[in-house]
């Protein structure tokens, strides 16, 4: 048998864990849950939550992630409401889970429970944006299930990876092939260290874990009607397309418009991959046999961490950079402790990279920043102060610029279209739950450019549907016009041009038109 660990956390670690994820989340969450709208991204989850409550299927029925975060939200809604800041709180929950992971790993590595309060408060401000906290969460819940396995590779734990795997595949197939590469990995590198190795009954265990944990996908592929197409479609876009929008990676040496202390905290957070995950994977080259159990932590979160690389290199912003940053952060703190007995300046370099890294997390945070239109003035001193609406039945608290821009959305549609369907593109989906609309198309999030095929099922549906009335926002995404809607779907901008009319109203800000069919 492999040697234990006489310094991992005992049940009072654990306990503490628990106690400072739920207090950091709902905290958290009390004081910022029903701040500001991030009238994109975030309504993509929200919209969807919504629809999977009144019976429909992501991916089937509407554009969609994954279906895992759905359901999860929707099994939450009797608990937290299914408006935007229940939605919140039940994604809250799911980032609790990634902390207490985090927590566990970290108490091995540092050893004493008093620095857990400290580690929380870091592995908190790396949790945006909002809506995407599964991911940060799902690589703490890998990093800590890897190092259990390596600790002690039985069968049970080989079985518990795999289940972990299929899990989070549920969540984004991403994740999936992430966590299955680290999976093979961590494999590897036992059957290299000898006595570690897993024999084939754990391989075949880690193997049934996966299936078991992709359950809940592979049901509804064979017992759902239209969701297997569906699923296979979302694949085919996904390797035609790609998931993200590129963007090259933020090298400390090139030129950048934000004041210099914060590009300084960007380029640092940009850096310190590139500098832990290498250092931690010499370490775990040159990690003896014997010591491979004590340096478990480092083991899992170099692992974890080299995998996900991938997923902020090829869109390098700073939320990406944020989903994938905890395993970072874990495999930099675990070097640090490595070397405490060794040489003290690398171990200090790290701690400074890692402290003006951690600066610009609060950048990220965008429940301390408002969405603000382009139209708008953000100097403006009447800009900042906040003001509560209800919105869905729940009261939230937007600055009053915000606050004014949904004011009069709200008014105008109830002005012109009232209980009538609306089609809203090209990427603001927010505006559906807001406004109490179902989108009348599959699509919600006009991002990519189109088939002829794929407008020309867009434009049917309008008409199929006897959709009278179009909110067009013409704003391109990140306001690069590559993405903006007559580049993406010009055949539906002309089908709206030709056969509708707009209706002007001095309510609706500049970039926002209003459309009813001639």
């Amino acid at each position: 048998m492999p040697p234990t660990r006489e310094d991992g956390p005992t049940r009072r670690s654990a306990l503490l864990a628990l106690l400072l994820a739920a207090v950091s989340c709902g905290g958290f969450q009390l004081l910022f849950g029903n701040h500001n709208l991030n009238l994109r991204d975030e309504g993509y989850l929200w919209y969807g939550v919504g629809r999977v409550l009144a019976g429909e299927v992501p991916l089937r029925d509407f554009q969609a992630y994954d279906p895992g975060r759905y359901y999860w939200c929707a099994a939450l809604s009797p608990l937290f409401g299914a408006g935007i800041v229940g939605v919140r709180a039940s994604v809250a929950l799911f980032e609790a889970l990634g902390i207490v992971c985090g927590l566990l790993v970290v108490r091995r590595v540092l050893r004493h429970d008093a620095w857990m309060p400290l580690v929380t408060v870091l592995l908190l401000l790396w949790m945006f944006p909002r809506h995407k906290l599964f991911e940060p969460a799902i690589t703490l819940i890998a990093v800590w299930s890897v190092t259990r396995l390596i600790e002690r590779p039985s069968a049970g734990r080989h079985l518990f990876l795999g289940v972990v795997v299929g899990l989070a595949a549920v969540f984004g197939r991403n994740h999936g092939l992430y966590l299955g590469l680290v999976a093979l990995l961590v494999t590897v590198l036992l059957s290299w260290r000898g006595e570690l190795r897993p024999g084939a009954r754990c391989v075949a265990l880690g193997a049934l874990g996966i299936l078991l944990g992709y359950l809940p996908v592979l049901a509804m592929l064979a017992l759902v009607p239209g969701f297997a197409p569906a699923f296979g479609h979302a694949v085919l876009s996904v390797l035609e397309r790609g998931a993200n929008l590129p963007r090259d990676y933020r090298w400390p040496w090139l030129a950048n418009q934000e004041p210099f202390a914060i590009g300084l905290a960007l380029d640092a957070a940009f850096l310190l991959p590139l500098v832990a995950l290498p250092a931690g994977a010499v370490l775990v080259a040159r990690t003896a046999r014997e010591e491979l159990v004590r340096r478990a932590p480092l083991v899992a979160a170099t692992l974890v961490g080299v995998v996900y690389v991938h997923h902020f290199a090829v869109c390098s912003d700073l939320p990406h950079l944020a989903q994938a940053y905890p395993p970072v952060l874990l495999a930099t703190l675990a070097i640090v402790r490595g070397l405490r007995a060794g040489p003290r300046l690398p171990a200090a370099a790290l701690l400074v990279l890692l402290g003006v890294a951690t600066g610009s997390a609060l950048e990220g945070h965008t429940e301390l920043t408002p969405f603000v239109p382009e139209t708008e003035d953000r100097r403006s001193e009447r800009a900042n102060n906040r003001v509560t609406i209800e919105i869905a039945g729940e009261t939230v608290s937007l600055k009053l610029i915000q606050a004014v821009l949904v004011h009069h959305v709200q008014a105008v549609v109830a002005r012109h279209v009232g209980d009538e369907e609306l089609f809203i593109a090209p990427t603001m989906p927010m505006w559906y739950p807001i406004l109490g609309k179902r989108s009348p198309t599959w699509w919600i999030y006009f991002l990519w450019p189109a088939t002829e095929e794929e407008q020309r099922e867009t434009i049917d549906r309008l008409e199929q549907r006897g959709v009278r009335w179009a909110l067009i926002i013409d704003r391109p995404l990140n306001d690069v016009e590559e993405y903006g809607f007559e580049r993406t779907n010009p055949l539906v901008l002309e089908h709206l041009a030709r056969e509708w009319e707009p209706v002007p109203d001095s309510d609706l800000p500049k970039s926002y038109h209003l459309f009813r069919r001639r």
